[in-house]
């Protein structure tokens, strides 16, 4: 058995990070995953935050949080949508997307496009890829959109299981390959493979969890009876037991406004602190609101 280390809290980005990465994300994407900086603030804390129970919002992109932490930092270290999004595509633009629809290989990177558009020349860049040999595999790409990673093993039956506290095995239905993860490589702090009454898979490891609980700002959360620790003040908020269970709840209700342009600038409200994003930081000229009603942009 791998000894369990305490999974220190988890870090999180600022939330004036995660209002810029949902300002590029609507404005510089052609079909954002999100229609609103308020619901993509939501999938991404919930993204940065996924082993803390059941979500209200269905997160509509697979990711481990660094994933998704790495897609905050990209928005936050390019000064123009073309440079953010070379960041988080990994150099996987429309161009790429539109000829490789749905997953491809690209050496040992599994690129995960969406669908090709009516007109391929509007394909947005690749959101997420994943390096298959940082996993401890390699990537197979079987043409028309289907590719994984894997071990090159087939398989014909999706079920996911441990095989002992270290790899974590399911068989991808596109490619029928089998994708066996080493933990042990995993993004995840300090991971084991276990098999709970939730899910399955490589988790972040802690001591015996005797409950869940606030200790000060740490929100402490149980997942497979072992526990998982959330630092509540890294998002300006504070850990509160609501309805028995531990919650981060924000520190402060200075706002509550949904967002909305100030001048060249939008402003939004994140765990009750005002946030705003220079539309002319981010490269871009001003602040409108969408067609569709969905809420400002940069333009």
């Amino acid at each position: 058995m791998l000894p369990i280390v305490a999974t220190p809290p988890a870090t999180l980005p600022p939330l004036a990070d995660i209002a810029r990465a949902c300002a590029f994300e609507v404005s510089c994407f052609r079909a954002p995953i999100a229609s609103s900086i308020d619901e993509c603030a939501v999938y991404l804390l919930a993204g940065l935050d996924n082993w803390v129970g059941p979500q209200t919002f269905l997160i509509v992109v697979d990711g481990e949080p660094a994933q998704f932490g790495r897609y905050v930092g990209c928005s936050n270290a390019g000064s123009d949508c073309a440079g953010v999004l070379d960041c988080v595509s990994r150099g996987h633009d429309g161009d790429y997307c539109g000829a490789h629809p749905g997953n491809s290989c690209d050496g040992s990177l599994l690129v995960e496009c969406g669908a090709s558009p009516t007109d391929p020349t509007l394909a947005d860049p690749a959101l997420f890829t994943t390096d298959c040999a940082a996993l401890g595999m390699r990537c197979f790409d079987l043409g028309g959109g289907v590719a994984s990673c894997s071990d090159g093993t087939p398989c014909t039956q999706f079920d996911p299981r441990c095989d002992g506290n270290r790899y974590f095995e399911e068989c991808d239905d596109s490619t029928h390959l089998r994708y066996r993860e080493d933990c042990s490589l995993s993004m995840i702090p300090n991971a084991t493979c276990r098999d709970g009454a939730d899910r399955v898979g490589c988790m972040p490891s802690g001591p015996p969890c005797a409950g869940a609980r606030c200790e000060g700002d740490v929100r402490v959360t149980c997942l497979d009876g072992e526990e998982v620790r959330n630092d509540c003040a890294q998002r300006a908020m504070s850990c509160a037991m609501v309805d028995g269970k531990p919650q981060c709840v924000p520190v402060t209700s200075a706002c509550d406004a949904a967002a909305a342009c100030a001048g060249s600038a939008i402003t939004t409200c994140l765990s009750g602190m005002a946030q705003t994003v220079d539309c002319g930081a981010l490269g871009l000229s001003t602040c409108m609101t969408d067609a569709g009603g969905d809420g400002p942009l940069c333009d």
